[in-house]
């Protein structure tokens, strides 16, 4: 019966443990709450991954997604990326490149797309609301390709460190409403050496004007 006892009395423990990490990990979401429900594009001139030392830059850059899509929380956004225009992209400042990016599938738009998360709201018409890029979905790619030389593979991952993306110009009537983005990503390079390492750590920054502009971070339910 002691035996039992013990057993029973971890068991227990474990239990609480479990349950109060997954009331955590809710909470953690919706917070904040993506409004307008509707698909929203984002456009960014000169994107750029510093892909240790290396810079990848595109004249270009888009960001699609949908708000409030089917059974997302609603301080997520699923995104499409793509970069261009097709060889205008620039490796190290002289290798023309074109990028390729995975469309966006599945329930939710969760295959092959960037997951934008908000996770503040009313900080103010000065201040931006805080967001994240905190994981490139299943299926994600963007290959960037110097035909004959090279390629720069950025692949499905959970981003946890430097994964800003935040609200800029919300409400305040003149600046355009972004999301800069400044995330660290892992990537991989094959052929020459020219583009880059053949791993390591890619800075990607760019901000994304949005359309339509009334793009807000409000209160969620767990706000």
């Amino acid at each position: 019966m002691k035996a039992l006892s013990k057993f029973g009395l971890l068991l227990a423990t474990a239990l609480v443990a479990c349950t109060a990490f997954a009331v955590g990990a809710q909470a953690d979401h919706e917070v904040a709450e993506i409004n307008p429900a509707t698909t929203i594009t984002g456009t960014a001139s000169n994107p750029t991954l510093d892909y240790e030392g290396t810079e990848i830059v595109c004249p270009e850059g888009t960001a699609t997604g949908t708000t409030q899509l089917g059974t997302n929380p609603v301080d997520v956004v699923n995104v499409e990326l793509a970069f261009g225009p097709p060889g205008e992209c620039l490796i190290a400042g002289s290798l023309a490149a074109s990028v390729t990016c995975s469309t966006a599938s599945g329930d939710n738009d969760e295959v092959g797309t960037a997951r934008l998360h908000a996770l503040s709201f009313d900080q103010g018409p000065t201040n931006p609301e805080q967001g994240e890029v905190d994981r490139l979905n299943t299926g994600f790619s963007c290959v960037v390709t110097v035909l004959g030389v090279c390629t720069v593979t950025v692949g499905a991952q959970d981003l946890t460190t430097n994964n800003d993306a935040d609200l800029v110009g919300e409400g305040t009537g003149g600046d355009p409403t972004a999301i800069n983005a400044d995330v660290d990503v892992a990537a991989t390079r094959t052929g020459s050496a020219l583009c880059g390492p053949s791993s390591g750590t890619g800075g990607f920054t760019g901000s994304y004007v949005l359309d339509p502009d009334t793009v807000t971070f409000d209160q969620g339910p767990n706000g």
